[in-house]
């Protein structure tokens, strides 16, 4: 069974789009970014000072297949930020930028 995706990658009218828009993350939860376009590996980057291993995002995570799943270990900040993601040399959008929550739970 796959690992629940928090965003996802599809091609909609001749462009790479991110669902939702906005990903709602725990702190030093991780990302999980799949790619369901049909076409086209996915490079997925995330600023280093908000993985729990910076030098993890100085490589970009590649979904090679449709049904991949680049996966990150974020820190524990909260707060939002931004992420890239280019299919094809084509940067994929959402609404605006893509964005991730880090959601701190409930007290």
């Amino acid at each position: 069974m796959a690992a629940k995706s928090d965003a996802f990658i599809i091609y909609h009218n001749g462009q790479y789009l991110i669902r939702p828009a906005f990903a709602v993350v725990s702190p030093g939860g991780k990302f999980r970014i799949r790619n369901m376009a049909d076409v086209g590996d996915a490079e997925v980057s995330l600023p280093a000072k908000r993985l729990k291993d910076p030098s993890k995002s100085k490589q970009s995570a590649k979904a090679k297949a449709a049904e991949d799943v680049a996966e990150f270990e974020l820190d524990s900040q909260e707060g939002c930020f931004s992420y890239q993601v280019t299919v094809n040399g084509q940067r994929a959008v959402g609404e605006s930028d893509p964005v991730i929550i880090i959601d701190p739970p409930a007290n």
